[in-house]
């Protein structure tokens, strides 16, 4: 249990494993938010297009 758990002897809090890899998902999300808006917006053209043309 312990090894699991960060101890910041310059502060009165903890970051758990499980903090600290919520945290590394934002921070990753917001970096590459751009693309992923990108990308899909670029399905929802493709599957705009599929669609239209199969009526």
């Amino acid at each position: 249990m312990f090894r699991n758990i960060i101890i910041l002897w310059n502060n009165t809090y903890t970051i758990t494993n499980g903090e600290r890899e919520k945290d590394d998902i934002v921070k990753a999300l917001e970096e590459y938010a751009d693309s992923i808006i990108y990308l899909n917006l670029s399905m929802q053209k493709l599957f705009h297009t599929f669609y239209s043309q199969s009526l």
